[in-house]
């Protein structure tokens, strides 16, 4: 699954963070974004390939987001649709 992360006022380094979280995701697949005083990181386990469309941190307009999920029933949803 994938991994996220932030830090407030640059406590700690991001890229540190997403490499005690590697493990999540596969290698090389880590985003990072620094807005004002927060910083945001993510590890990407990609399913639907290694697209970068949707590499995250994600911004949309004026918001940034971060998401990780799992849908169990994915086959029923689309029997087309390919795991990792």
């Amino acid at each position: 699954m994938c991994g996220l992360n932030l830090t407030i006022d640059g406590q700690f380094s991001i890229r540190e963070m997403n490499e005690k979280i590697a493990h999540r995701g596969l290698k090389g697949i880590s985003g990072s974004l620094e807005c004002d005083n927060i910083s945001f990181g993510h590890v990407r386990l990609p399913i639907q390939g290694l697209t970068e469309e949707f590499k995250q941190p994600y911004v949309y307009k004026h918001f940034i987001f971060l998401f990780v999920g799992e849908i169990y029933n994915y086959k029923q949803l689309d029997s087309n649709a390919k795991s990792d």
